[in-house]
């Protein structure tokens, strides 16, 4: 049939557990898995400062991440810091906590600026979701895909 068709997806189509399932790194040619844009390569390939700086303690601590995703560590990393500083300024019990992260402006993560208000509990920004291209991935990090400005 010969047909050139994207694939697009969530998170783990760029994972290194997939790329390790492929016969060939061209089958990972035009698969477009989303991410999370402070832990990928801009145009100029490269991460931000804050991101770069973590990756360069990572790889001090000689962690490998030849098939772990950068954002899952930097989630795994900013959350408890999180819980930890509210915890901190407003006191250990549950509504404290929660008083304190319903009022989060702009926590700023290694996985993204975080807020939070009553109502909205996401906290994650919706234009920092991005789609990347998954046969560049590159530790745990990957470029933007095509369309994408700096």
């Amino acid at each position: 049939m010969e047909w050139d068709v994207p694939i697009v997806g969530q998170t783990t189509l760029g994972s290194g557990q997939t790329k390790a399932l492929l016969d060939k790194p061209g089958y990972w040619a035009k698969v477009y898995p989303n991410n999370f844009r402070p832990v990928c390569y801009a145009a100029n390939g490269k991460l931000p400062d804050r991101t770069n700086a973590f990756l360069d303690r990572i790889k001090s601590a000689k962690i490998d991440m030849t098939d772990t995703l950068l954002w899952w560590i930097a989630l795994g990393y900013d959350s408890p810091r999180m819980i930890a500083e509210a915890m901190k300024n407003a006191g250990t019990e549950p509504q404290q906590i929660v008083g304190y992260l319903n009022k989060l402006k702009g926590y700023p993560g290694v996985y993204g600026d975080i807020s939070f208000t009553p109502d909205e509990h996401n906290g994650y920004p919706d234009d920092e979701i991005v789609m990347v291209e998954a046969n560049s991935l590159k530790d745990g990090a990957f470029n933007l895909a095509p369309g994408y400005g700096v």
